[in-house]
This record gives C-alpha cells, structure tokens and sequence, in this order.
C-alpha cells in the first residue's frame, strides 16, 4: 500500500470542503486496506496495530465526519486535526509499529464493538512511571450525564484530577459508555469491554480493581458493583441515586408487576445483600438539588445494617457539584489504594433478580424457581472450614466454586446444609452443583431462562443482532 504523505495531506484538507470530505473517504479506504494487512500478517495471542492503531485512526475519522457534517459544535479539534492523527496512526501501522498511549496524560484510544461493530472510545492516564514489569492498580471512573455529551466532546477529567491516581499509584481508565446510558445495558456492556482492553494492553493487577463515578456514573458505580460481586477490589460512588421510586417520585403500587420488578432490577438499594464482602465509600453534597442526599444516606444505612464495610463523607452546605473539586477524588483515592480484592471471603450473600447477574464471589445461582421476584441466598463456610451453610429462596439450583470457597474436603466428602437439610457431595470439574428447589423444566416453549437469555428486551443489543423491517 503506498504510503500516506502528511505533508500532501495538510495541504489538501485545507484547501476547500469538498478536498476535506474527498480526503475523509480515501483515509477511510487507507484504513480498510490496512485491517486487511494487518489481519494477514496477524500472529495469534499477540497484540497487533490492529488492536490498538486502527481502531484508533477510525475513532479519528469518525470524529471528523462529525465535524465535517456540522452535527457537533464546539470542538476543540478541527477536521484537519483528526485527519492528520488518523494519517499517522495509518503510517504507523504500516510500519508494523504500535500506538503507545503518552504517559502522564490523558490519552484517547478506541475499540471496534462486537455487538454493532461501531468504533467507541475511551480514556487513559497512565502513571509517568508506569512499566509492564509489574501489575498496577487501576481506576474505573463512569462519567455523569450531560446532554451534549458526544464523541468530539466527551466527559473527560482534568489533569489535576487524573494527577491524584497517579499519586496514589493507579492507572486510570475512563469508559465512554455510550453517551448517557445510566451504564446499563449496552452502556454496562462497554464498561466490561473497556476492562479487557485494558488488561490486554497494560499490566492491570486483577486483585486491586476499583470502580468510582460521579452523577449518573455514581448510580453506575453502585449498580455495576452490587450486579458483580467479586470483581472490584473498592467502590467509591459520588452523588449517585440509588432507588429510581424515590428519586422519580413513582409509586410502585401504581405499575404493573413487571414494570415494577424492572425497576427494583436498577435500583442499588435492592441490592444491598450484594455488598457482602465489598468495601464501599460513598460522598454527597448535603444541598445537592439535582440528586438529594437521602439517596446516599438511604443506601448508606442499609448497607451498615447489613453488615457491609461502608465509608460515608458528606459535604456539608454543597450541592451537586462536589465534583467540580478535587478534594471528593482526594478522599476517595487515597481511601482505596489499602484494598486489595479478596476472592475467598467465608460469607457471601446475594439478592438475585436475573440470571445475567447470578455471581457473588464463589457462589452462582443457576437457576430461579419463579421469575418476577428475586432470589436470596446466604451461604456461609464454617470458621473450621468444614461445613457449607446454605440459606436460599426463590433458588433452583447453585454452584460453588471450590477454586475459591474456603471450604475443605472431609474424609467423607464435601459436608452441605442446605436450607437445614445435611448433604454430603463431591464436585465435578472443581464445582459443588447443588440442587435447592423445584427445578423448572428445560425442555417446552418458551425456552428456560438461562444467563444471556433471560431479557429484559433491551439485552438483544448487547450482541450481535439482526433488525428485520
């Protein structure tokens, strides 16, 4: 492929409209014959260009379609500039050489989605001294809702703010999540997504994950953390609402029954049994206006009720916007930088309303008896380690993963309590599969629920799907 001349290109984008929108498509065209090289001379297990390089050029000229076609306004960069980055990032990729994010400063770089196969950005800051030798700590931080959020103008975090992970020792990582998303759905989808790129890209410490947002990613914070126990080493929420009934001012007893399930399915405070073994820190401003405080002092109680490990800071005589100042991100990373993740704790409960969500830690939930209610399950390993306590309801069928659960073999086997009655077990493929009550028949229509296949409706666009008119 001839190579790209930047020199030819600076002179062409900016002569007229028209020179811009020709060059926009022949990049386009330059980046389709580059995937295709790159594809060929892909080695198996091993980063390529076509990970990070051409993912990014193509974020590049999207945006600068957007640009072109005026659909966004206030851009700091014009379509000149991402056209230039997209031309190097091509010429790069033609010399077999891959992307660096700069370290000490907060870089974009792009992946190609697997559901709809759009190109989705996302936020790096890299600690100055940070070199693949070890594993690191890492930030997730899920952004607040702002209308005009967008591609060419995300929400991004100031540098004197990325500054305070670097202090503490962590990379940190900014998901785009699909503009306004709540971080659910789709939006939850590239949360995770963004995590693996991470952790295929930089040496992430799995054990000292830490998730934290503000807003609407402060809902996402609770949200994504109580739906996944056992994923993240420390969670620190800021400003987040936690019961969708209060903060709209719904009456649950003025919906249908699934419209109301639908909405405890989002709301943090059904979930509060998830906390277990969790390390929270929550802040808000005592005057916020927009999300009031009894949506974090609600959650708060809750939590400490049951036993959870919650910090709580609130900012007397502050609004909403305590983010605007470092002093929240102060507290909350420097707070969790002690936590490291603890996969084997002796107690693990868990509330249950879909089987897309059925993990706590070394417990899975297979099945539910009845769906539009949700499972409950505490299950809890003996001091001695000998015997596995298991309370459940609404529950088919469990898993235990005995990689992690801290219970050890007896000469007579694995020793169980399930809903007081004693069994006695032996695993297959390192699992205890204990059936807990009446099974729903797997065969019939419709299909039986199972994780990935339980809806709600709006699931069909986390995979690949097909629209037909």
């Amino acid at each position: 492929m001839r190579p790209l001349c930047i020199a030819a290109l600076v002179a062409l984008v900016s002569t007229s409209a028209s020179a811009q929108t020709a060059t926009i498509e022949d990049l386009q065209a330059a980046i389709m014959r580059a995937e295709a090289d790159a594809g060929q001379r892909r080695e198996p297990g091993m980063l390529s260009v076509a990970d990070v390089n051409l993912p990014l050029a193509r974020l590049k000229l999207k945006k600068a379609r957007l640009i072109d076609e005026g659909r966004v306004f206030g851009a700091a960069a014009t379509v000149t500039d991402e056209i230039l980055e997209a031309a190097r990032l091509i010429e790069m990729a033609e010399r077999g050489e891959l992307y660096r994010p700069e370290r000490g400063r907060l870089t974009e770089l792009a992946y190609v989605t697997r559901n709809d196969g759009t190109i989705q950005p996302y936020y790096v800051h890299l600690p100055e001294d940070y070199t693949s030798d070890r594993p690191w700590p890492m930030i997730v931080f899920l952004h607040g809702y702002v209308d005009t959020i967008s591609v060419v103008q995300p929400w991004v975090l100031t540098e004197d703010v990325c500054d305070i992970a670097e202090r503490n020792g962590c990379i940190l990582v900014l998901p785009y999540g699909r503009r306004n998303t709540d971080f659910q759905g789709v939006g939850e989808v590239d949360v995770f997504r963004v995590i693996e790129e991470m952790r295929r890209l930089f040496n992430v410490d799995p054990a000292r994950l830490y998730l934290s947002g503000v807003s609407m990613g402060g809902m996402g914070t609770w949200n994504i953390a109580l739906r996944n126990p056992g994923t993240f080493a420390a969670v620190t929420p800021m400003s987040g609402q936690t019961n969708m009934f209060r903060w709209w001012g719904w009456d649950p007893a003025d919906m249908t029954p699934f419209k109301r399930f639908l909405v405890r399915w989002d709301n943090p405070e059904e979930m509060v049994l998830n906390g277990r073994g969790q390390h929270f820190f929550a802040q808000h401003g005592e005057l916020d206006h927009l999300i009031p405080v009894v949506e974090t002092r609600s959650m708060v109680q809750k939590l400490r009720e049951a036993g959870v490990d919650v910090r709580y800071h609130e900012f007397a005589g502050e609004g909403h916007y305590i983010y605007w100042y470092t002093q929240c991100f102060e507290n909350a990373w420097t707070w969790i930088r002690d936590y490291t993740l603890d996969p084997s704790p002796r107690r693990v409960s868990m509330r249950c309303f879909s089987l897309n969500y059925n993990r706590a830690f070394w417990l899975t939930v297979e099945q539910l008896e009845r769906w539009g209610t949700p499972a409950e399950v505490d299950a809890r390993v003996s001091d001695d380690g000998t015997i596995l306590t298991v309370k459940a309801d609404n529950t088919a069928a469990l898993t235990i993963d005995l990689d992690d659960c801290p219970l050890e073999r007896q000469d007579d086997g694995y020793r169980v309590v399930v809903n007081d009655q004693r069994r006695l077990m032996e695993p297959a493929d390192g699992l205890l599969r204990i059936p807990v009550g009446e099974t729903p028949e797997a065969d019939g229509w419709p299909p039986l629920k199972r994780k990935g296949l339980c809806g709600p409706a709006e699931d069909v666009f986390n995979t690949r799907f097909v629209v037909v008119q």
